[in-house]
C-alpha cells in the first residue's frame, strides 16, 4: 500500500513538474515571432449606412441609420485578441476561427459619443499568452450634432461643422471657436482686399502716367548713357 501511495505522489510530482517546464517553453524566438505577427495587424474604422423601416405618424417608411464599421486585418492563427471600450467597460474577444476573407468585421451602433476602442493582441499559444505582445487604439469619431445647424449651414468648411467629428465640445466651447475661426477668416479676406486694392491703384497709376513713366525711363536712360561714355572717353 505504500509502495502504491509512493508512486502515486511521485507521478503526481512528475506531472507537475512537466506542466511548469510546459510552461516555461515560450522562448525569446517564439515570442519575436509572435510581436512580429501582432505588429502586422491593421485596424481602422468606416462610416457606412443602412435602411431600416421606422415608423413615422402610423406609416412605416424606410429609415438611413448611420452606424461605424469597425475592421481587424492579418489576425494569424498563433494570435488572439481582446477589444475594449473602456468608457462602457465591454470587451469582445476573437481568434483566427472569427477571420472571414482576411478580416474581422464587427459594428459600431453608438455613434453619439466618440470611442477609443483599445486592441490588445496575445499569442494564441497558452504559454506564450501572459503579456500583451501589442496594444493598439482606434479613435471613432461620433455624429456631430451641431451639423444641421444653420451656422454650420454658413462655415461648412469649418472642421466642427462636419458630419462627424473626433472631439467633444460643448455649446459654449463650439460657438467660442466658430467665433474666432470667422474672425481669421474675415481678417484673412481683408488683408487680400488691400492687397488687391494696392496693386489696382498701381496699375491705374502706371495706365494714367503711362507716358510720363516712359519719358522718364528715355531721360534717365540717356543720362546714364552720357555718363557712361565721358568715363569711358576719360579712360582712353
Amino acid at each position: 500500500m505504500k509502495k502504491i501511495i509512493v508512486v502515486f505522489w511521485a507521478l503526481l510530482v512528475t506531472t507537475f513538474i512537466g506542466i511548469i517546464t510546459v510552461k516555461a517553453e515560450c522562448g525569446y524566438a517564439e515570442r519575436n515571432n509572435y510581436r512580429s505577427q501582432a505588429n502586422n495587424m491593421k485596424f481602422k474604422y468606416e462610416i457606412a449606412e443602412k435602411t431600416l423601416e421606422g415608423n413615422v405618424d402610423g406609416e412605416e417608411v424606410p429609415v438611413t441609420q448611420t452606424y461605424m464599421k469597425i475592421y481587424i486585418y492579418n489576425l494569424t492563427e498563433d494570435l488572439k485578441l481582446t477589444v475594449k471600450d473602456p468608457e462602457i467597460k465591454k470587451t469582445w474577444n476573437y481568434t483566427y476561427d472569427d477571420v472571414k476573407d482576411g478580416v474581422i468585421i464587427f459594428n459600431s451602433e453608438d455613434v453619439s459619443r466618440v470611442i477609443n476602442y483599445e486592441f490588445d493582441v496575445y499569442a494564441a499559444d497558452e504559454t506564450c499568452d501572459t503579456d500583451e505582445l501589442r496594444i493598439s487604439t482606434l479613435r471613432v469619431p461620433k455624429f456631430n450634432t451641431y451639423y444641421y445647424w444653420e451656422m454650420c449651414e454658413e462655415t461648412p468648411e469649418f472642421y466642427l461643422c462636419q458630419k462627424f467629428i473626433e472631439t467633444d465640445k460643448t455649446y459654449e466651447e463650439f460657438v467660442s471657436e466658430r467665433d474666432d475661426y470667422l474672425k481669421k477668416l474675415n481678417n484673412s479676406a481683408e488683408e487680400t482686399v488691400e492687397d488687391e486694392s494696392f496693386f489696382e491703384n498701381l496699375r491705374d497709376f502706371i495706365v494714367k502716367y503711362k507716358y510720363v513713366i516712359i519719358l522718364i525711363a528715355i531721360i534717365t536712360g540717356v543720362g546714364v548713357f552720357v555718363i557712361v561714355k565721358k568715363k569711358r572717353s576719360r579712360i582712353v
